[in-house]
């Protein structure tokens, strides 16, 4: 019994610190997000709330000239403004 209700903690845990919209992230940016994703990026953990979202949004809008913009825009195209919202709040606490 110990061993579930450990595993329940960890499991309620893991998902307040990772928001579900963020799990696309992690495989290029890592679960911290410390990883340059590809070589390209910037680690983008501890970003302030706003750069991200800023950023997230230009991505999504074809706005933004990075490397990786291509592959962002189809990443970032189906996310809402909550999601938005909820990927940089995480990002931010690392």
């Amino acid at each position: 019994m110990k061993h579930f209700m450990f595993f329940l903690v960890s499991l309620l845990s893991l998902e307040a610190s990772h928001p579900t919209s963020y799990n696309m992230c992690i495989s290029c940016h890592g679960k911290d997000g410390k990883n340059t994703a590809f070589g390209y990026s910037d680690v983008i953990a501890g970003w302030p709330v706003e750069k991200t979202e800023q950023v997230l949004h230009r991505y999504r809008n074809g706005g933004y000239r990075g490397n990786m913009r291509d592959f962002m825009v189809c990443i970032t195209a189906p996310l809402t403004q909550k999601d938005l919202q909820e990927i940089a709040h995480a990002l931010s606490l690392k």
